[in-house]
């Protein structure tokens, strides 16, 4: 009885060893290949890289203006424009370590309006290592775009609104003449070159930057993160950090008074601006600041960090 229970133990030994080679090998020797469904297995059955990895790639003639849905949280993603009236989608998955499990490709689909990609619920457990997925979207310039959930995300070229919402990762916006709504529970959010008739930024904790951005109307909170504003033609709106210092350089035609609020920390109105009230570190007042004829309004507060106002920073140069 010793004796078998001696050998099954040690029997356990070698299996245990072999999974640990077989790990180390899927770690250091990771490669791509062409994409295979692999059916769901046993939570036991252990799965190589060979069968996970590889690259999917389909086409949809949608339409010059689209509406285009994407919810993967896990992956990636980059969204492009191309001339035409196709939506293009590319899925590359790229796996490091020993795993088991099943995965499917992103579904991608023609709607009444438009194209929906969706990633169901993974299928796929990490035992050891890392996967990674990319998703690569191309769609017209008119396309509408709507991300309900992605990992860190780069937009641009879109000539439409646009709606992105990731609960981990970044979110960058460049060169889209449309109203932006972005929502990010982890990661900053940076607006580059954006003409819009209105910017929704909720961020829960990360840094926002808005450089060479037009807006009639501007909503930027974030609970934790500096905002900085560059280069920047507001007409109105309220910006504000719960934590973190707020950086405004304006351009000149912005014609806004800013309404400035620092709860622990300095009001700050760069040459040639001048404070036209408040100011003093014992007057709970916002400060006022006058921007060409004041004639929109802007809100700026922040809860523990300074605030500083320029006007120098000339849009779109």
């Amino acid at each position: 009885m010793e004796n078998r229970r001696v050998a099954l133990i040690a029997g356990l030994g070698v299996v245990e060893l072999w999974i640990f080679g077989m790990m180390f090998r899927s770690l250091c020797g990771g490669h791509e290949s062409r994409y295979t469904v692999v059916p769901p297995s046993s939570a036991f059955a252990a799965m190589s890289n060979d069968a996970l990895e590889g690259r999917l790639a389909k086409t949809i003639d949608a339409g010059p203006a689209p509406h285009v849905v994407i919810d993967d949280d896990g992956a990636t993603l980059s969204v492009s424009v191309r001339p035409g009236s196709t939506v293009a989608v590319n899925e590359e998955t790229d796996v490091r370590g020993w795993v088991h499990g099943g995965r499917h490709p992103v579904s991608v689909e023609r709607t009444v309006d438009g194209v929906q990609i969706v990633r169901s619920d993974n299928d796929l457990v990490v035992s050891m290592g890392l996967v990674r997925r990319q998703l690569t979207v191309v769609v017209p310039p008119a396309a509408r775009l709507e991300v309900k959930n992605a990992g860190s995300t780069t937009i641009s070229g879109l000539r439409a609104d646009a709606s992105i919402h990731s609960d981990d990762g970044s979110v960058v916006v460049s060169d889209v003449r449309g109203a932006v709504d972005v929502r990010t529970d982890d990661g900053r959010v940076e607006l580059h070159a954006v003409d819009a008739p209105a910017v929704e930024i909720d961020s829960d904790n990360g840094r926002v930057l808005l450089d060479r951005v037009r807006a009639d109307r501007v909503a930027v909170t974030t609970d934790d993160g500096r905002i900085d504003v560059v280069r920047s033609l507001l007409l109105g709106g309220k910006i504000k950090t719960n934590n973190g210092r707020i950086s405004l350089d304006l351009d000149p035609r912005s014609n806004v008074t800013v309404n400035a609020r620092a709860s622990d920390g300095k009001v700050i109105a760069g040459a040639p601006l001048t404070l036209i009230s408040g100011g003093r570190d014992d007057d709970d007042a916002p400060s006022t600041i006058r921007i060409g004829s004041g004639s929109g309004r802007l809100d700026v507060g922040s809860d523990d960090g300074s605030i500083t106002v320029s006007a120098g920073g000339v849009y779109g140069s």
